[in-house]
């Protein structure tokens, strides 16, 4: 009885390490207990020093059912404790998700706020998005900075149509405002529906809205490092070559963590030697930006960009077994990210 319902109330996890089990259960046994479990066949070891557990799915699942039909204030607390070792491991997505689980929106809507930028930045665009549609769903509002998040989030992942619905709304609500803060949302909105246009090959489009941003100090380093892109991707596609090389390269404006842009930047430049027969040059960026996507291992459209026209320089110059080597892991990845 004691191991099942260790077990139980640690099934809202995935992964079980002791000292997460020993928060979420308030007990102080969690690695003697993993231990005998790991014996008698209930939970594997996921590294060779067992210290990460995990049981069979379908085991997992039958737990939870169980837990389903213990209090629900009980289940909550358990959900409390696993985000709060998560939050204080800096482990943000894993964080909200259980608060979410417990029904602490409010406190969600605080955390997801707080960490919205940073989760762009490193490429958890869907997770975001999953939690904004939870949080729609029981009807609360989202403040400004945390709606630009997320349309953000739908542009990278090519939801064109409802960034666009999402960008209008955001408009209008400071559309009678004239302070610091209703300019820095509108110049933000300039900037994400020439992202979409761009995002959507309306070259044309893009670069009118381009031409009409102004950057400024207070815009957000990825709101100018991605107008620098779309209007680097406008002048690539017209081969208007003097402009795409005066545009500011990505970083330049300031300190910045946001390594997408780059990513976008480092493929525009890859393109553009292409373009030009520079084969060698176009080497080396599309190196540089596989590299660089590979720092947001959780958006997919970082390096699906790169691998195919990288793969076809290399098919072309007579490296096939290093094209297929590129190609082999990822061919999925290249068919869904690749036009």
């Amino acid at each position: 009885a004691e191991l099942l319902g260790f077990l139980r109330e640690t099934s809202i996890v995935d992964r079980l390490s002791a000292p997460l089990c020993d928060a979420i259960t308030a007990r102080h046994d969690a690695a003697a207990l993993l231990a005998r479990l790991e014996r008698q066949q209930l939970v594997a070891p996921l590294d060779p020093e067992h210290t990460v557990y995990a049981c069979h799915q379908l085991f997992r699942e039958y737990l939870a059912q169980q837990l389903a039909t213990q209090p629900a204030d009980d289940v909550a607390a358990l959900h409390r404790r696993a985000s709060a070792w998560y939050e204080a491991l800096g482990y943000e997505s894993e964080s909200v998700k259980h608060l979410l689980a417990a029904g602490d929106t409010s406190a969600a809507l605080i955390r997801i706020a707080d960490c919205a930028e940073r989760m762009v930045e490193s490429g958890d665009l869907l997770t975001l998005l999953h939690w904004e549609q939870q949080l729609r769903a029981k009807g609360i509002a989202l403040p400004l900075a945390l709606q630009l998040s997320i349309i953000w989030a739908e542009a990278l992942t090519l939801s064109g149509a409802q960034a666009q619905q999402h960008i209008t709304a955001v408009e209008e609500a400071v559309a009678a405002r004239d302070d610091p803060e209703a300019r820095i949302v509108r110049r933000e909105c300039l900037a994400l529906r020439a992202t979409t246009r761009a995002l959507a090959d309306d070259t044309a489009q893009a670069y009118e809205l381009v031409q009409r941003y102004d950057p400024q100090a207070q815009d957000r380093p990825l709101v100018r490092d991605s107008v620098c892109n779309v209007a680097r991707y406008a002048h690539a596609r017209a081969a208007r070559w003097k402009e795409f090389y005066a545009v500011p390269r990505v970083g330049l404006g300031g300190p910045t963590s946001h390594v997408l842009p780059a990513t976008y930047e480092a493929d525009l430049r890859a393109v553009a030697e292409m373009s030009q027969a520079h084969t060698q040059a176009a080497e080396v960026l599309y190196r540089q930006s596989l590299e660089t996507g590979g720092h947001v291992p959780r958006f997919a459209g970082a390096t699906s960009m790169a691998l195919g026209p990288y793969a076809e320089l290399l098919y072309e110059t007579g490296r096939t077994a290093e094209a297929e080597a590129l190609l082999r892991e990822d061919i999925d990845l290249v068919a869904n990210g690749v036009t």
